[in-house]
């Protein structure tokens, strides 16, 4: 992978940046359009979208200026229409959509409109099937075509992972399906998560962690007080005394519970916090990979991570530490115009010159803003009381 050296970096200026998806990253101009930007930092599709969202199986949506919802590819190339009130992302070559009566279907690459609109609520597809809410309030699995695949019984049903859907029953306890709609490991969990790498985090009625595997053994018992899922490997856990540390799928804590702040890991490396605030990346051995001298730091996304300076300063660093990529990127300020609240840019001369006129003007702008939530929700309560 070809990476912009730190001496042939040019500093650029955005209001925002977003994590590297399938090559291109989101970022928003001074003047409030969207566009986006290659690993070199080339803005390869310029910004002249009111939104934009991440590329997902080579598409992404965006809002142009006159309001219309389109696809794009990675060219900028406009491929699908959107006729719906409401779109989302492609998985698994369908999109799920919502039409003005506020009900769900399913469009395919084309924008044909391929399991009608005609669900209550609905969800991505997850290994060839999604799960459904007809009008009746039923939860169903639907295929591809439309037809229903599974009919299910139940007060929650989650997604397809790993060939295993979590579900929950009448009297409140999870269990795991099959895509033959059969319950594999019976509803008797307190708590229940999906699966990940083979195994489920699930709490007994008891209230013990414990790691189920498929079958619905209990594969690792755990003595903390939280237990993650596990990714690449390794799963986090934190004590008695509130410190994060790592186990592996043998239920041993191979990097020991030392860091107040962990997180999971992600491309081989996490980010953790230790008890004297220093924050670093580790690897799996829990050997510091890389310091972070940064106020923010983000996970790895395809090679790169992104981290804010107490400059302001944005970079996007590898996993040498290196920085590969240097952005300037602007202090939004909130402007309250009636009911509508709009986003400005200040521009880094002002940034530098006026920093305590634009936090005061910012903490105005965040009160203002609390109070128009307040009064709003408080106006709600009594609409929710009359109508009772």
């Amino acid at each position: 992978m070809d990476f912009l050296k730190f001496e042939d970096c040019v500093e650029n200026e955005y209001g925002y940046i977003g994590n590297f998806h399938e090559g291109l990253a989101r970022v928003l101009n001074s003047e409030g359009k969207w566009g986006y930007i290659d690993k070199t930092g080339k803005e390869v599709i310029q910004c002249n979208y009111k939104v934009a969202e991440d590329f997902c199986e080579g598409l992404a949506i965006v809002r142009t200026k006159e309001g219309k919802r389109v696809y794009i590819d990675k060219t900028g190339k406009e491929v699908i229409f959107c006729k719906h009130k409401c779109v989302e992302n492609f998985h698994e070559g369908m999109a799920l959509v919502r039409n003005k009566l506020g009900l769900y279907g399913y469009i395919d690459k084309d924008g044909n409109e391929i399991i009608q609109c005609k669900y209550k609520y609905a969800e991505d597809f997850h290994e060839g099937l999604a799960k459904v809410q007809n009008k009746e309030d039923k939860w169903i699995y639907t295929d591809k075509t439309g037809k229903e695949a599974i009919s299910c019984n139940y007060d929650y049903v989650g997604n397809f992972h790993e060939g295993m859907a979590l579900v929950r029953n009448k009297l409140g306890l999870y269990g795991y399906i099959d895509k033959d709609g059969k319950e594999i490991i019976f509803c008797k969990y307190k708590y229940a998560e999906d699966f990940h790498e083979g195994l489920a985090v699930v709490r007994t009625k008891e209230g013990k962690w414990i790691y189920t595997d498929k079958t619905g053994e209990e594969a690792i018992s755990c003595n903390y007080d939280y237990v993650g899922n596990f990714h690449e490997g390794m799963a986090l856990v934190r004590n008695k005394l509130g410190l994060y540390g790592y186990i592996d799928k043998d239920g041993k804590e191979v990097i020991p519970c030392n860091y107040k702040v962990a997180e999971d890991f992600c491309e081989a490396l996490a980010r953790v916090q230790t008890k004297e605030d220093k924050r670093v990346y580790i690897d799996k051995t829990g050997k510091e990979a890389i310091s972070c001298e940064y106020v923010e730091s983000g996970n790895f996304h395809e090679g790169l991570a992104l981290v804010t300076g107490d400059d302001g300063l944005n970079n996007f660093i590898d996993k040498n530490g290196v920085v590969q990529l240097n952005f300037i990127v602007y202090v939004s300020k909130l402007i309250i115009v009636g009911r509508a609240i709009k986003l400005k840019a200040y521009s880094k001369e002002e940034l530098t010159h006026k920093k305590l006129e634009i936090i005061k003007e910012m903490k105005n702008s965040l009160n203002n803003l609390e109070s128009i939530v307040d009064e709003e929700l408080n106006s709600h309560q009594k609409r929710l009381g009359s109508i009772k």
